[in-house]
């Protein structure tokens, strides 16, 4: 009997392949899955914070085709307001 060390427990070839199909499959079946969920080619766009970087990036991004920009958060209502409009 070969020596086995004592942190790692015995185990067999099978036991040992079973999660490497499962992790090898993987990517393929979420990938499947997302497909399949994908109902829109459109981008939904949020921004946190729209005041200096985040008004330059909120209007570069508005101005992209198929991009919906779905929410706008600032702590500052005029911001918020002038983003929203």
């Amino acid at each position: 009997m070969p020596h086995q060390p004592p942190f790692l427990p015995a185990q067999n070839r099978r036991d040992f392949l079973k999660p490497l199909g499962l992790v090898t499959a993987a990517p393929f079946v979420t990938r499947g899955l997302m497909a399949a969920q994908a109902k829109s080619t459109k981008l939904r766009h949020a921004a946190v914070g729209v005041g200096g970087m985040g008004w330059r990036d909120l209007t570069q991004i508005a101005d992209c085709p198929g991009v919906e920009i779905a929410a706008l958060c600032d702590v500052d209502a005029a911001r918020l307001a002038k983003a929203a409009a």
